[in-house]
């Protein structure tokens, strides 16, 4: 079934709800969510329109090329966010070799740093301080974070007990509007370093010496 896009809503087309008698423009009923807009009555909830989805890369090109006013203006920003895809895809880790070395034998916590340079986003891993290895980040990157935390188990084998972000900005990048990821930080952390037979046994003697 055709569907309709943003590209072809009229932000400024009146409405008016039957049920409480609000009047305005359709711009003014937009109810955002993941991947599409609803129209409904911004004090009623009545629903006053169809579904819109946001439109792909693909569709904006197309639609620009037939001409679409709004298509063209948005244009710019798909090249822009394609030509920054392609560089975070480059510059990802990827291999064993990308991470550098930590002496010893300890385990470790690997921290998730979100730094900003040249105007961009780039997540930091740092062991006690020490930058590991970098990448640049993305928006809801949960996935990314899952890759990054199996390259780590790879790397180090048995040592490292967790990957975790370092700062609320960093949780909220990862996370964006996805509210349902909230808990998958924790899961990915559990499924990727489950702790050892050593660490385990070790717990129960560490709390006695500590008494």
């Amino acid at each position: 079934m055709a569907y309709r896009t943003t590209l072809d809503f009229d932000f400024d087309e009146p409405l008016h709800c039957s049920d409480c008698d609000w009047r305005g423009p359709a711009g003014d009923a937009m109810d955002f969510f993941d991947a599409l807009i609803d129209v409904r009555c911004p004090s009623c909830d009545k629903k006053l329109g169809g579904l819109y989805m946001f439109p792909t890369a693909d569709e904006v090109r197309r639609e620009a090329a037939a001409g679409n006013p709004r298509a063209i203006v948005e244009l710019g920003s798909v090249e822009k966010q394609d030509e920054r895809l392609h560089r975070a895809q480059a510059a990802e880790l990827s291999q064993l070799g990308q991470l550098r070395d930590v002496p010893g034998r300890r385990s470790f916590i690997v921290r998730w740093d979100l730094e900003e340079h040249d105007d961009d986003k780039w997540v930091i891993l740092r062991v006690r301080r020490r930058e590991i290895g970098r990448e640049l980040g993305y928006w809801e990157g949960l996935e990314r974070f899952r890759a990054v935390a199996e390259l780590l188990a790879r790397r180090y084998p048995g040592r490292v007990r967790e990957l975790r972000p370092d700062s609320g900005e960093a949780t909220t990048y990862l996370l964006g509007d996805r509210l349902a990821w909230c808990d998958g930080i924790e899961k990915i952390n559990a499924q990727t370093f489950p702790p050892s037979t050593s660490v385990r046994l070790a717990e129960p003697v560490l709390r006695l010496l500590r008494r």
